[in-house]
Formats: C-alpha cells, sequence, structure tokens
C-alpha cells in the first residue's frame, strides 16, 4: 500500500532553501539569537511563554517529510511542545567560562560537520524551536533561540521575541489570530502564476543574467568540493558620532534609509575595487513584510534582491549613492515576482549563490517584560549561499557590521583586512561625498603600513664604495691561480682572465675611452667575451652588448643609436658587418691587438653613477630602447645576490642566456666575484636542453638559469636526474608553471628553485621567490623585493591597491635605471617621481605588468597592461 503524508506546499523561499541544503558540504542554514534577560526572572512563566507562541503559530511546529519519487517535501504541521526550554546554571562559573560556554553553545552550528545536522534539524518528526535558558546570577540569564531557516528569518526571531516578552507580562494578544505560514506560503505560490504578477516575473526575467554575473574576491581560495561549509565572521563597531556622520553626508533621506544606502554604496564600492568588475551585483536582503498585515508574521519571508550597478571611477560618491537607491527601490516594486531558481521543476537553488549578500537591520531597544528587562544581543541568519555577506544592524549603542564568510574561501587575515578596508572606505566617503569613487581612500593605516614599509623592508648598508671590476680584483688576490672562466677545451685562471681583461682596458683608455663612453661589444659566447666585459668596466666606460645573431640592420641601428666610437669584435666576425663609423677592435684567442699593454690593474677612479651597461630591449612594441644602468645599480644588485645566493670555490655557474639580455649580467659576474668556476655554454647551444644536460653533468655545474619554457623542456630530456651537482636553479623572463617546478624537483631533488623577475630597467632582477611547487597553484608567485628596492601596486591614480587586488607594477630604490639613452620624453613617461618615496629625486619605474599582493606579501604575476587600458576593470583570468 503506498504511503500517504498530508501537508501543504512549500513556499518559495523554503524551496530554495532546500535545494541549497542538498549539497553534501553546503552546512546548516538556521536562524538563531541571544536574549539579554536582566532581572527578576521567572522561569515557568517564560517556559508558558514559549508553549503560547508555539501553539499560535503553526510555523513553530513545522517538520519536512518527502516521500521517494518527491523532488521536494512538503511542510508537516506537528502538535509541538515537547521539550520547550533546556534549562543550564552557569552561576558556578566565573565570567570567562561563562562567556566561552555561551559562545560554544551559540556558535555550535557554525562547526558544523558535513552529514550532520544540517539534513536531520529538518525531520517531520524534529521540534524546530529550540530554547536554551542559561542562568549566570540570579538576576542575570541568557535565552539561546533557534530555528532552521525553512522555519524562520531574522525578522521571525525579532518577531518572536516581542510575543514572548508580551506572553511573559501577561499582555493581550494584539489583533486577530496570527497568519499561518502556511497559508502565506500558499498565497506566494499562487502569486508566481497569478496574471497581477506577469509583469513582474518578465522584469526578473531580463534580469537574470546580470544578477547570475560571477566574480570572485582576488584573495578567494577554491574549496575543495567535499570540504565542509565553515562560518566565520569578523565585526566592525561604528560608535553613534560615527553613525550621525554618515547621516549628515547623507542628507536629505531619512535616518533608516541613508544609513543603509550608505553602507550598501560603499560595500559595492569595495567589490568594485577588490574584483575589477564593473558591475557590481549584491543581493540585499528584503524581509518581505512590507505590507501591514505581514509585520508581525513568523516564517521565512526574506528575498536576498540583486541590486546591480555600474562603477565608474570617475562617478561621484554622491551621485552613485542616488543610484543605487533608485535601483533598489525599482526592484521594490516587482519583489512579488522574484522566484530565480525555485521552481518546482527542479531547476537549481544558486541562483543568488554568486552575489555578495548585505542586510540592514534595526533591532527592537530593550523592553520590559514583567520584572525583567528582554534584550536582544546577538543575532545570525544562514538563509542563502553568498561566500561574504555584509551584516549591519543598528542599534542604540550605533552601528554593528558584521562580515560573515564561509572559512573554507577565506582566511581570517583576509577578512580582517578586508573589513578595515570598509572602515577607510567608510570614513573617506562620509567626509567626501562629493569626491569621485575611484579616489575614495580604502586602505587602513596596518594596511598601508604593511604596503609601505613592512614589505619594503629592504634597506641593506653594504659596506665600501668597491663597483664591480674592483671586487673581482680582490678576488683575483685571493685565488690568482683557480680556474675562473672554461669554454670548451680553453681555461684561463683568475690571474690570466684579470691580466687580459686589465690589457684591452688599457688599450681602449689609449683610444681616448672613459666614463660615460659606449663601446660596443659584437661576440660569441668565448673567453674574450669574458675578457672584454671586464675590460669595459676597468676602463671606467660602458658596454653595449651585440649579439651576432641579430639582422644586420638591427646592428647597424644599435651601433647608430648607442653613438659607439669602439666596438669589440671577433676576427670571423668582421665580415658580417654592416656599414658603421665606429673604430673596430678584434680581439682573437691570442690578444695580439693589446699584447704591449701592462697587465697591471688600472685603479682609475670611476663614479658609481657613471654608465655600467646599456642594454637595448627587444622592440617588440616599437623602436628598441637603449637602457642605461649605472655601476650603483649593478653593484646593488651583485652584492644582493652574493648575500642571498653565496658562491664558494666549488661552485660552477654555466653561462648560456645572450649576452644581449640582461639576464645574463649576473651570470658572467657572480662566480667571478666569489672564486667559482664560469662555464660558458658553447655559441648556439644554448636552446639544445640534452647539451646542457651533458654539460651539467661533464663540468658539475652547481647553478642554472633558464626560462620556463626552456625547462619544460628540460624536464622531458633524458639524463637530466644525473645532474646530481645542481644546487641552484633560477627561472624568469616568462610566467612559471607549479607543476613544471614539481616535475623539475621530482627528477633533481637536491636543486632549490626560485623565480627571479625584473625588467631591464631595474636592473635584472627587482624580485625573488624560493618556489615550493605548491599543489594546487598554476604558477609560482615572483617574489618579493631585493635589497635596497620598492615595489608598489598602484591604481591608475597611483594609489596603492589593497593586498590581493590587481594593478600595475611600480618599481623605486637602487636599481632603477637612469633612464632611456637619448629618448629623454619616453624616460619621463616611464620613469615618474616616486610619490610614496622620502628623498629627493627618487623615481619609479612603470613596468606595465599586472601584479597583486598576495597574503604573505609576495607578488603574483598576473600579465601585462596595455598602458591605453585604465587599471580599473582590467582584468586577467
Amino acid at each position: 500500500m503506498q504511503e500517504r503524508i498530508e501537508g501543504f506546499r512549500l513556499s518559495p523561499q523554503q524551496r530554495r532553501l532546500w535545494k541549497l541544503q542538498q549539497a553534501v558540504a553546503a552546512g546548516p542554514f538556521y536562524t538563531r539569537c541571544a536574549v539579554s534577560i536582566d532581572g527578576e526572572l521567572d522561569e515557568e512563566r517564560l517556559r508558558a511563554a514559549l508553549g503560547r507562541a508555539v501553539v499560535r503559530h503553526e510555523i513553530l511546529r513545522t517538520g519536512f517529510d518527502c516521500l521517494p519519487g518527491m523532488k521536494v517535501p512538503l511542510q508537516i504541521i506537528g502538535q509541538g511542545g515537547a521539550r520547550l526550554l533546556v534549562a543550564e546554571d552557569l552561576s558556578g562559573l566565573d565570567a570567562a567560562a561563562q562567556s566561552a560556554r555561551i559562545e560554544s553553545l551559540f556558535g555550535a552550528l557554525e562547526r558544523f560537520e558535513a552529514g550532520s545536522e544540517g539534513r536531520e534539524s529538518l525531520s517531520a518528526k524534529c521540534e524546530p524551536l529550540s530554547a536554551r535558558l542559561l542562568k549566570l546570577r540570579p538576576s542575570e540569564h541568557v535565552l539561546l533561540l533557534e530555528l532552521p531557516s525553512m522555519c524562520g528569518d531574522a525578522a521571525t526571531m525579532r518577531n518572536l521575541l516581542e510575543e514572548l516578552r508580551r506572553a511573559y507580562s501577561g499582555e493581550p494578544d494584539e489583533g486577530d489570530a496570527p497568519l499561518q505560514y502556511a497559508d502565506l506560503a500558499e498565497w506566494q505560490n499562487e502569486l508566481l502564476t497569478a496574471e497581477d504578477t506577469k509583469a513582474g516575473r518578465e522584469f526578473w526575467s531580463s534580469r537574470a543574467r546580470e544578477a547570475r554575473r560571477e566574480s570572485r574576491l582576488p584573495f578567494e581560495k577554491r574549496a575543495e568540493p567535499d570540504a565542509p561549509y565553515v562560518h566565520a565572521r569578523e565585526t566592525l563597531h561604528l560608535a553613534p558620532e560615527r553613525v550621525r556622520e554618515i547621516e549628515r553626508a547623507v542628507a536629505g533621506r531619512s535616518q533608516t534609509t541613508a544609513a543603509a544606502l550608505f553602507l550598501l554604496t560603499c560595500w559595492k564600492i569595495l567589490l568594485w575595487r577588490l574584483t575589477g568588475e564593473r558591475e557590481v551585483v549584491v543581493g540585499v536582503a528584503y524581509d518581505g513584510r512590507g505590507d501591514e498585515a505581514l509585520k508581525d508574521a513568523l516564517g521565512p519571508l526574506t528575498k536576498y534582491l540583486p541590486v546591480a550597478s555600474g562603477l565608474d571611477e570617475r562617478a561621484r560618491f554622491r551621485d552613485l549613492l542616488e543610484q543605487v537607491g533608485k535601483n533598489f527601490d525599482e526592484l521594490l516594486q516587482w519583489h512579488e515576482g522574484f522566484n530565480w531558481g525555485c521552481a518546482d521543476d527542479g531547476d537549481s537553488a544558486e541562483g543568488d549563490s554568486a552575489l555578495y549578500g548585505f542586510d540592514y537591520e534595526e533591532w527592537p531597544e530593550a523592553r520590559r517584560g514583567g520584572e525583567a528587562t528582554f534584550t536582544l544581543v546577538r543575532q545570525y541568519s544562514r538563509f542563502a549561499s553568498h561566500s561574504v555577506s555584509l551584516n549591519c544592524v543598528r542599534r542604540a549603542d550605533g552601528l554593528s557590521l558584521e562580515f560573515h564568510y564561509d572559512g573554507r574561501l577565506f582566511s581570517a587575515e583576509d577578512m580582517r583586512r578586508l573589513c578595515a578596508e570598509y572602515d577607510a572606505l567608510l570614513r573617506s566617503a562620509a567626509v567626501y561625498p562629493e569626491e569621485e569613487i575611484g579616489a575614495l581612500d580604502m586602505l587602513g593605516e596596518p594596511e598601508r603600513r604593511l604596503l609601505l614599509q613592512d614589505w619594503n623592508a629592504t634597506a641593506i648598508a653594504y659596506p665600501g664604495d668597491r663597483l664591480i671590476h674592483h671586487l673581482f680584483e680582490e678576488q683575483v688576490e685571493r685565488t690568482p691561480a683557480a680556474p675562473a672562466v672554461v669554454c670548451e677545451a680553453r681555461t684561463l685562471t683568475y690571474h690570466e682572465l684579470n691580466a687580459r681583461a686589465n690589457r684591452l682596458a688599457r688599450h681602449l683608455r689609449g683610444l681616448g675611452l672613459g666614463p660615460e663612453a659606449r663601446v660596443g661589444v659584437l661576440m660569441e659566447r668565448s673567453l674574450e667575451m669574458v675578457v672584454a666585459l671586464l675590460a669595459v668596466l676597468k676602463a671606467g666606460a660602458a658596454y653595449v652588448p651585440i649579439d651576432p645573431e641579430y639582422p644586420r640592420e638591427r646592428v647597424a641601428f644599435l651601433l647608430a643609436d648607442a653613438s659607439a666610437p669602439v666596438l669589440l669584435t671577433q676576427p670571423r666576425l668582421l665580415r658580417s658587418l654592416p656599414a658603421h663609423e665606429a673604430v673596430v677592435v678584434a680581439v682573437d684567442a691570442d690578444a695580439q691587438v693589446c699584447a704591449d699593454q701592462s697587465a697591471r690593474n688600472l685603479h682609475l677612479a670611476v663614479s658609481p653613477q657613471s654608465l655600467a651597461y646599456v642594454i637595448y630591449t627587444s622592440g617588440s612594441t616599437g623602436r628598441p630602447k637603449g637602457v642605461m644602468i649605472t655601476q650603483a645599480n649593478l653593484r646593488n644588485h651583485m652584492l644582493w645576490m652574493g648575500e642571498c645566493f653565496p658562491l664558494g670555490a666549488e661552485d660552477c655557474v654555466l653561462q648560456k642566456t645572450p649576452f644581449s639580455f640582461d639576464a645574463s649580467v649576473w651570470e658572467f659576474y657572480a662566480p667571478l666575484l666569489a672564486g667559482a668556476r664560469l662555464v660558458m655554454a658553447r655559441p648556439g647551444a644554448h636552446r639544445d636542453p640534452s647539451y646542457l644536460v651533458e654539460v651539467m653533468v661533464e663540468q658539475r655545474v652547481t647553478v642554472l638559469q633558464v626560462v620556463p619554457t626552456l625547462l619544460q623542456a628540460l624536464v622531458e630530456t633524458a639524463g637530466l636526474e644525473r645532474g646530481a651537482s645542481l644546487r641552484r636553479l633560477f627561472c624568469g623572463g616568462e610566467a612559471l608553471a607549479a607543476e613544471a617546478v614539481r616535475r623539475f624537483k621530482a627528477r633533481v631533488p637536491g636543486a632549490e628553485v626560485y623565480n627571479l623577475y625584473g625588467p631591464t630597467e631595474t636592473t635584472i632582477e627587482t624580485t625573488s621567490w624560493r618556489c615550493g611547487g605548491a599543489r594546487g597553484a598554476a604558477s609560482e608567485p615572483i617574489g618579493r623585493p631585493v635589497a635596497n628596492t620598492q615595489t608598489y601596486v598602484l591604481d591608475a591614480g597611483l594609489r596603492l591597491a589593497p593586498v590581493g587586488t590587481a594593478g600595475e607594477l611600480y618599481i623605486g630604490g637602487a636599481q632603477v635605471a637612469r633612464g632611456y639613452l637619448a629618448r629623454p620624453a619616453l624616460t619621463a613617461e616611464r620613469f615618474i617621481p616616486d610619490p610614496y618615496g622620502e628623498g629627493e629625486g627618487e623615481r619609479l619605474y612603470r613596468t606595465g605588468d599586472m601584479v597583486r599582493h598576495l597574503a604573505g606579501g609576495e607578488l603574483e604575476f598576473l600579465g601585462r597592461l596595455d598602458h591605453q587600458v585604465k587599471v580599473r576593470g582590467y582584468r586577467i583570468e
């Protein structure tokens, strides 16, 4: 015989909640409040008042049952009253223990475990209303009330509290018998098909796409599919004087409307600034009791209406406030037709899951009930699946702002920072309501200090004033006979390398070269290349590297643009040179061109502000630009590198990066300043992963630098695991995939992997990160700034971007280049005055790279920014 049950259809809100709760890890949806009762309390009278409320309101004794084959259950109204009040005496505990117990009971469902309470609490046999009375002292009690959200919302609890107070006081009931929720549910269902609400349904249908707009906060994590829901919150309190400040800023509206709209508008601005989405959708709670007949009703009537607003950084705050108000007023006109995702055909109830929530409530003042005073002190209602929801509560002591969030998706640190940003934004908007919203401040002082000072605390006073070639000469004194440079079958000791470089430097001085002179160096990778670079520095001049693989037209352009009076090259390359005006010095293997020069050190006085080298950018975005790097720039970088990544006589660095790229610079000098061996890869072979593996094994290479695309090829190369001598692998130039790091470390487990980032304009590298290859991460961060360097993530107005928010990377400090050779206008455009610097003349380099700060201060690279596009609203997936 088929089982038969009698009940009532669910309301649209109940159907939505039912479907939301079917997710394994969704967690419980409940409404809970804490009531302080001060004064003499009669427990039996309170129990009787609860019993009377349960008798009067069917929803307080309603369960839910679903027969096999049914998609949604029915409301089953029970008798109720089996266990109306549980009493617990805490008077023997101290105040701290009492508070801990109250918090434990109130937050019990916040520590929800999948599969436990969320569904069982909706059984037809359960008692939906839970009441617990905690005795703190003879005249001080706390009453905890709880309902499943399918039986009540936040307004239900406030209405229930008032009814309990009246019943406890012996006051007569107001009006006729109360409206029963089962009848209201039927009325709501009929509205959804009534002709009178057709226009409203069409209104919402036309807005369905924009209301389901997906967006994510930048610091939001992705939860594991079966990870249980974790409710958490952060609280911000606004004192009465701050509330009055808000109301003055929004004069012309009622108190309630003014405060609510101000808070909602600021919430939208904060989300816009954090997500970069120009169209921000927020689910705004409407308790469904606008009709006078419904104001005292119990049951789940609340709806989250999706308020969408387009935001532009040039819009004035006051204008946006009016727009948001008009948008919400329009939605209220059609609220009876709002019913997305709640149809009986099994559609998903996740229509509001992509929205951020907002709720504004005004709590009643303390009310007398007999000899006691009843005060609502805490309330929480989970009525939707928002990842973050802002609940604003107006009370006599000001405004309480609670940020409720899913602890699977956000850390407490992230939400404390968001809370501080909202607080700063409220202050800024209240003081400057006529300001453009893009200019409103949203950084709290702790976050501002973090971004400006703590994460840029890189100052190191390197001793002495010795430049790179001086440091090399000191190393020669320590290890003159040690091998310095190896190129295939040829080797130069430190003494031999220094002597040859000194002779060539003296020859260059004889040609009239000195500080600020630029020397073209067009050579294949060889011992002579190393000699040439050191010789130019020793002569006090600057070298301009020119790759012999460049087309003749590019070589001619570089020689002319650099105005290089001298060109160092090799005899075998002379025939390939284009027409030029430079004096050519052919440096051969026997160094015959300068054999008659002295091999002693030159001891020239070279200013740290003199040029060290000029490296040209690729020219992929226009005419190649010569970046002018000074001796001081280079010195800071090399001393940082020697300190962070120390080398010794046992180390071997493979020089494989074409010397026309500035990443090659540290490959040359890092080993030579530390007594290590510099091994030069065979010309043209730096792209061959099999060759690189063989050299690594043969020469026992301990330090290697590759671009990420070459790393991908290396991890596929046979024999890589034989390179067990490798201690450090440096990557840079491109986004570094975490998966590539994991695969490399699996094959060469003894090697540390570092991700280095730095534009040519800021001297080789400006950030560094030790890679962990963490699972779940798509790419490795680019890290934190190097010594005496500052990194700022700024928006289009050069304002600091909050942690986790995308912005353009600006770099300041000791490694910022002098500028572009003979390009003053472009230099002024890309090297700007430092608005955050404390010293005169400090500059920032505008990288054009989109990044964001992660929670630990490290930077994450997001992509390139077209400078014609504003940072605001620019989004890179």
